[in-house]
């Protein structure tokens, strides 16, 4: 990302992610010494794949990394939990004459009420999610890479609304550490980005 007010907005979502698990960690340091806990706290990274619907034309997809995300794991019943992610992820669209290039970036928090299968092996589920999405630096190139003149365009941020579905496998470590694979797709019902992410997360 080239955008220092995308920068920022990403340094101090890193910043809230830390301060988030330092407070958490004296909670989990005391685990619960006569029942399981229904509230956990964890960490997920992974990739991201997004494909943007721009208004005004064409664009590439990118994959790319995700920062730390926070992860909320709350068991409402022994085969049903909710599977909450607070995220912040940044991505570049290339451009070419006929495509529109940009700097993305993502904040926001998605929830998913996910069903166990196979003795809680995995978990399936959908949910929804409330996103802010930031396009920034817009333009086309020519085929030497130019800047085509007259093709730079607005920025645009807007509060996106994806409808996702996803599927988690979860392995105990010990007693108080679970480590897990989860992937996901989101589907805009308001905004204009698809995503396929896959995660790793460990689960305390």
């Amino acid at each position: 990302m080239n955008i220092k007010t995308g920068k920022a907005e990403l340094h101090t979502y890193i910043l809230l992610t830390l301060i988030t698990t330092i407070l958490f960690l004296p909670v989990i340091a005391k685990g619960e010494s006569e029942a399981k806990r229904s509230l956990r706290y964890g960490l997920m990274v992974g990739t991201s794949s997004m494909k943007v619907d721009d208004p005004d034309g064409k664009t590439a997809s990118t994959t790319e990394f995700s920062f730390p995300n926070v992860l909320l794991v709350s068991d409402l019943t022994r085969d049903k939990r909710l599977f909450i992610n607070m995220f912040g992820q940044s991505g570049t669209l290339d451009a070419s004459s006929t495509e529109i290039g940009q700097d993305i970036t993502r904040i926001g928090a998605t929830g998913m009420l996910q069903f166990a299968f196979f003795d809680k092996a995995v978990w399936l589920g959908a949910g929804l999610g409330v996103v802010q999405e930031k396009f920034e630096s817009r333009h086309r190139v020519d085929d030497q890479g130019f800047l085509i003149p007259g093709s730079e365009l607005k920025d645009r941020t807007e509060i996106a609304v994806p409808f996702l579905v996803g599927v988690s496998t979860q392995y105990s470590i010990n007693r108080d550490l679970d480590i897990g694979l989860h992937l996901q797709y989101e589907a805009p019902l308001r905004g204009d980005i698809n995503v396929l992410s896959a995660y790793a997360y460990l689960l305390y």
